[in-house]
């Protein structure tokens, strides 16, 4: 019986993970279809992208790969389940995200309307990857980064957002990609965002240590 019960826990954070990458995916194609700036992870894959004239994907591979083995030597518990749905599955909730707006013809929006259209992307794409990262089965590679230094330092987690966003932008701005006011919103909301729902499922014992 509680190999049953197991097995339905763990069922259960997958699919809470699986419902977080999708709000997150869903947000961060908003963010791509308003055209005002990329995330964090977005803009230093366009760096290496436009850089080494690797295609997007390649770069994102690759960069997910050289955070990974950074994680593994720093923190190894942070890489699970997660990390594999959040490799895997991302790009194809961005791409499913992307069709499901795309009856809204969001890139043709302008003034306030465009601004706040932003900006629910930038805040569905925190929500999402703060309540995949809460229910802590693994989180993605660059989302881990975070998570490591937060655990190591003891600084509160929206700085160490903040401190890794930072770092990735510089990072891919250097490389020639572009950036905009919703690369900057993104970075400015996502860590305490994220910090607030990690808090809050906490509290609420959504998950066991």
């Amino acid at each position: 019986m509680k190999k049953k019960d197991d097995s339905a826990v763990t069922l259960l954070k997958i699919f809470k993970v699986c419902l977080g990458l999708f709000i997150s995916g869903l947000g961060t194609a908003i963010l791509y279809k308003v055209n005002m700036g990329s995330s964090p992870a977005g803009t230093i894959t366009e760096g290496v992208s436009r850089y080494f004239n690797f295609s997007y994907s390649i770069s994102s591979i690759i960069i997910n790969i050289i955070f990974l083995v950074i994680l593994f030597l720093t923190d190894k518990k942070i890489i699970s389940v997660g990390t594999i749905l959040a490799t895997l599955l991302l790009g194809v909730f961005i791409d499913l995200g992307s069709n499901l707006i795309s009856p809204l013809y969001i890139e043709n929006y302008q003034g306030a309307i465009k601004a706040i259209t932003m900006l629910v992307g930038c805040v569905l794409s925190a929500i999402g990857t703060g309540y995949y990262v809460g229910v802590r089965i693994g989180t993605g590679a660059i989302d881990g980064m975070s998570i490591m230094l937060n655990k190591k330092t003891n600084i509160q987690f929206k700085y160490c957002r903040w401190f890794i966003d930072g770092i990735l932008i510089v990072i891919g701005v250097l490389l020639g990609a572009s950036w905009g006011v919703g690369t900057l919103v993104s970075v400015i909301i996502t860590g305490p965002i994220m910090q607030k729902i990690r808090n809050t499922m906490q509290k609420d014992m959504v998950f066991d240590d």
